[in-house]
């Protein structure tokens, strides 16, 4: 099998918003039949995501694929891998360059999710929601360098499995995981979005935070107001019902990997924008859901 991105014949160079990836699989014998694939950094196994043959699906540049297709009579090839590297940050220009996702089955003390290696100097962000509200907040998050990290804005509905948390590091060293804990004696369900980004301020790089909580089929937190004109604008949400499922997010920006368990539902997007202004990551939900929302905006440098 092989990946194209973008109508192109491979996913060469570098990729700026949401790229389309097709795949493409070849054999002898049967003919190909489902091509697998995922994008947290995990092999696909038949229960992941699937295309046909020449079937595409969508995933934010920066991400890491992979893929492996089987045939009409079950035979399944290798795991194949292919990073779809982002355009290039830097000179007052942000943008994502990897992101990696990891969630817990049961419940943990603490969560690792593990990320190419990044670029030192670049920011990192990592969404984490919790199934649990105020019973459950993370203490600490550490990365494989021994970083500091600071926590960002947070959504929890007392009662409700919706907290939702941000937490960033600025000029980052290197790292290949982070890590989210909990305190001592406290374990919960948890999962984490991790993303990383170039040409973000190393200093003073936060331009604006916000929280929030409700019940409602419309999940978003309060509009978020920039006073610098090159912002990634990062929101999230953690909504508890399981019944109600979430359209894609609205006014223009991007979805990041999902945090799916149980009995509660992370959603993650980021919008690079090149005005100051007002910017609000706003999801529809299929049936009113108790949620939390948060939003944090990073300067470019």
């Amino acid at each position: 099998s092989s990946a194209g991105c973008n109508s192109g014949a491979d996913c060469s160079g570098n990729y700026s918003g949401t790229v389309t990836v097709k795949l493409s699989a070849n054999d002898t014998g049967s003919g190909p039949d489902k091509i697998y694939y995922t994008t947290d950094g995990n092999d696909p196994t038949t229960s992941s995501p699937s295309v046909t043959n020449n079937g595409t699906f969508t995933t934010p540049a920066g991400s890491t694929i992979k893929y492996r297709a089987t045939d009409h009579v079950g035979n399944l090839e290798p795991t194949n891998t292919q990073a779809i590297a982002a355009a290039s940050g830097g000179g007052g220009t942000i943008a994502l360059q990897h992101q990696a996702t990891a969630s817990s089955s049961s419940s943990a003390g603490s969560l690792t999710v593990n990320i190419p290696a990044t670029t030192a100097g670049d920011a990192l962000v990592a969404a984490i929601a919790v199934q649990a509200a105020s019973t459950g907040p993370i203490n600490a998050v550490t990365d494989s360098a021994g970083g500091t990290w600071t926590k960002g804005p947070v959504g929890s509905l007392t009662g409700s499995n919706t907290r939702i948390e941000l937490w960033y590091r600025l000029n980052a060293s290197s790292v290949t995981s982070v890590t989210a804990s909990f305190a001592s004696g406290t374990s919960k369900p948890l999962a984490i979005n991790l993303t990383e980004w170039s040409g973000v301020a190393s200093t003073a790089g936060v331009d604006a935070q916000t929280n929030g909580t409700g019940t409602s089929t419309t999940a978003a937190p309060p509009a978020l107001t920039t006073t610098n004109a090159s912002d990634v604008v990062i929101g999230a949400i953690n909504f508890s019902s399981t019944s109600a499922t979430s359209g894609a997010p609205s006014n223009g920006f991007t979805a990041l990997n999902d945090l799916n368990m149980t009995t509660s539902h992370g959603r993650v997007a980021y919008r690079l924008v090149s005005a100051a202004g007002s910017y609000q990551p706003t999801w529809t939900l299929s049936a009113a859901s108790p949620f939390g929302a948060v939003a944090l905006a990073l300067k470019a440098s």
